[in-house]
C-alpha cells in the first residue's frame, strides 16, 4: 500500500510540473580547442549538454586561464560574444570576460568542482576519476518565450541548484546566453591540514 502511494504521488509531481532530471556524462577535459568543440558538438545538442560543456569550459579555464577562455567563448550563446582576439575573431562580450575573470577567477579552484557528482565539502570538492558527471533538472518554467530554454544544475556546495539559460543556435547546439548564477559562490572547503 505504501509503495502504491509512494508512486502516486511521484506521478502527481510529475504532472505537476516538477523537475525532471537528467545526468550528463563527460568523458575528459579536453586539452586544446579541437577536442573541445569535438566534444561540444557531440555533447550540446540539448541544453543540458549545452551546459555542461560550459562547466568543462570552467574546468578547462582553472587550468590554463587562456585555454579557458577560448572554451568559454566557444560555450556562449552569439549574443555574448563579439568580434575580438580570444578564439577564431571573437571573445566574449566585456560582461561576461569581466564575470569570468573576476567572479568565477576568484573561486575558480573549487567552483566548478561542485558541479560535478561526488565532489563535496568535506573531501575539498576534490574530483573523482573521469568520467565526470553533472546532474541537470527542467520544471514547467524551463521553456521560456524566446526559445531559451532555463534549466538548473546540481551544485554541491548549495542548497538548491543553480539556473542557466541557454539558446539553440542554427547548427542545433545550445549555447548558454546567462550564467550569472553559476559563478555565485558555495560553502567553503574544509581546510587542509598544513602541518
Amino acid at each position: 500500500m505504501k509503495a502504491l502511494f509512494v508512486t502516486a504521488l511521484l506521478y502527481l509531481f510529475a504532472q505537476a510540473g516538477w523537475a525532471q532530471s537528467k545526468v550528463i556524462t563527460i568523458p575528459s577535459i579536453p586539452t586544446d580547442m579541437d577536442k573541445f568543440v569535438q566534444l561540444r558538438n557531440q555533447t550540446a545538442t540539448s541544453p543540458e549538454g549545452g551546459a555542461a560543456m560550459f562547466v568543462v569550459a570552467m574546468l578547462m579555464y582553472s587550468q590554463d586561464a587562456n585555454l579557458g577562455m577560448q572554451a568559454f567563448t566557444v560555450a556562449l550563446d552569439q549574443s555574448r560574444v563579439v568580434e575580438g582576439s580570444v578564439y577564431q575573431g571573437f571573445a566574449p562580450v566585456q560582461g561576461a570576460k569581466y564575470d569570468i575573470e573576476n567572479y568565477y577567477g576568484k573561486h575558480k579552484d573549487h567552483l566548478a568542482h561542485s558541479y560535478i557528482i561526488g565532489t563535496k565539502t568535506e573531501n575539498n570538492y576534490k574530483l573523482g576519476n573521469l568520467p565526470y558527471k553533472m546532474e541537470f533538472t527542467r520544471n514547467k518554467y524551463s521553456e521560456q518565450s524566446n526559445g531559451a530554454m532555463r534549466i538548473f544544475i546540481k551544485c554541491n556546495g548549495a542548497a538548491s541548484a543553480r539556473p542557466i539559460t541557454l539558446k539553440q543556435n542554427d547548427k542545433g547546439i545550445w549555447k548558454v546566453s546567462e550564467f550569472s548564477s553559476l559563478f555565485v559562490g558555495v560553502a567553503q572547503p574544509k581546510a587542509t591540514d598544513k602541518l
